[in-house]
């Protein structure tokens, strides 16, 4: 159970880096990706992240510094599951955020997130409610004004 859970956090943060299809020097005549709304799958990766470390750890991060030790969690229990180029693709999915903020809000998290997507800057926050499992985190996750 553990090792499918692993492997779907690696498949949602490879789609996530993978979105566009394009890779820095790589030409764009490329096939369309399934997960082809970059805007959608940052999303759904910073929630990840953010669940994951939930269920990892009984508490909220509090920290971009959290989700990058998630990342590296991840990543070892990956080792052997993914190419180098994937475990670089994982390694450097926070650094496509220009802000990632996290804070408490009763029981739950607000983050609040910018990303520049295909030249076009992109600010989202959003509010995580504790649950049992990543994916009801996500399922439950809610725009926060």
């Amino acid at each position: 159970m553990k090792q499918a859970l692993l492997l779907a956090s690696v498949a949602a943060l490879l789609a996530c880096t993978l979105v566009s299809c394009v890779h820095p020097g790589t030409p764009k005549a490329r096939p369309a990706c399934g997960f082809s709304d970059p805007e959608m799958m940052a999303t759904m990766g910073i929630c990840m992240l953010a669940g994951e470390y939930y269920i990892a750890h009984g508490q909220w991060p509090a920290t971009r510094e959290h989700l990058e030790v998630q990342t590296q969690s991840v990543l070892e229990l990956a080792q052997g599951d993914v190419t180098d180029d994937e475990a670089v693709e994982i390694a450097s999915f926070l650094d496509r955020f220009d802000l990632v903020e996290l804070h408490k809000k009763d029981k739950n998290l607000v983050i609040h997130y910018r990303i520049k997507i295909d030249k076009k800057t992109v600010e989202h926050t959003l509010m995580l409610r504790p649950k049992a499992t990543v994916d009801e985190i996500i399922t439950s996750s809610t725009e926060a004004n």
